[in-house]
């Protein structure tokens, strides 16, 4: 499962409300780390050139960690989460 914010998403300040949204309309309850990865890659950086910082990419993280927490209960400790995007 592929998530991440636009440019005008993550200039609104909304990053991490868009990527509640997208995990939870995205991944089901059966989800297990067998069948079940996520990478988070900002669209904003696709082909652009610009990168998120370590930070910014670390807090996605955290924050989808949580998330799948939410849905999943422990079993979202085992699921990997992929970054996507390019690095400098």
């Amino acid at each position: 499962i592929c998530i991440g914010e636009t440019r005008a998403e993550r200039e609104a300040g909304t990053t991490l409300d868009v990527l509640s949204r997208q995990v939870a309309g995205s991944v089901p309850t059966s989800a297990t780390a067998a069948n079940t990865v996520i990478a988070y890659e900002p669209v904003w950086a696709i082909g652009t050139g610009l990168t998120p910082t370590a930070d910014d990419v670390a807090e996605a993280h955290a924050h989808i960690r949580a998330k799948l927490t939410e849905v999943l209960g422990g079993a979202a400790a085992k699921i990997r989460i992929l970054y996507g995007g390019s690095v400098k």
